[in-house]
């Protein structure tokens, strides 16, 4: 999606091209996938918090050579498809890549964030990858951390870059086990085995 400048703005916002949704967050994902663990004849790959849309899913599996997708959304899936990709996940002792797109970004609580940091930790597999990806927001507030509420909505925006997640994921993952990328509003983090 691209959204234009905020209409009679003094500044030359730019145009945002957001990448941290739906087929155009996978395919930042792409150079980033690992082949498949020894053993195994295809990458396995958790999407946590991926909403009722398969997009995801299919753009991934036609592009990627052997890789399965499994996807959980415990508001927008249900139980029995969440329990499914549940079992898929365990009876692999993990997943290879666990992803997390526009999640942590649009969650208020602490407390909630770490919940979910600590699900996907347990999700994937010693040595395995996690990715995850949040939204800045919109100008002007973009990138600035100064959140966005919308009470009325029930809705919660952060504005904020990857990098102010990062301590979050690190305590999740511990310090040197995690990167942020600003420029792709993406974090990667490596469960230590």
């Amino acid at each position: 999606a691209e959204y234009a400048a905020p209409a009679g703005s003094r500044l030359p916002y730019p145009v945002i091209r957001d990448q941290t949704e739906g087929i155009a967050a996978f395919g930042d994902v792409l150079p980033l996938l690992p082949p498949p663990r020894s053993g195994r004849s295809e990458l396995l790959l958790l999407d946590v918090g991926g909403g009722r849309s398969n997009a995801g899913k299919r753009f991934l599996e036609a592009s990627v050579p052997r890789v399965r997708v499994e996807a959980v959304d415990p508001y927008n899936r249900s139980e029995a498809e969440n329990l499914a990709a549940e079992k898929v996940v365990e009876e692999a002792d993990g997943a290879d890549v666990v992803t997390s797109m526009s999640v942590l970004n649009v969650v208020q609580e602490k407390s909630s964030r770490t919940e979910h940091l600590s699900f996907l930790r347990r999700a994937v597999r010693p040595g395995g990858l996690v990715i995850i990806k949040v939204w800045a927001g919109l100008w002007p507030q973009r990138g600035t951390g100064e959140p966005t509420v919308d009470e009325a909505r029930g809705s919660y925006q952060a504005n904020a870059w990857a990098s102010s997640f990062l301590p979050e994921v690190e305590d999740a993952f511990g310090k040197g086990w995690a990167y942020a990328d600003n420029n792709l509003n993406m974090i990667v983090a490596v469960r230590a085995r």
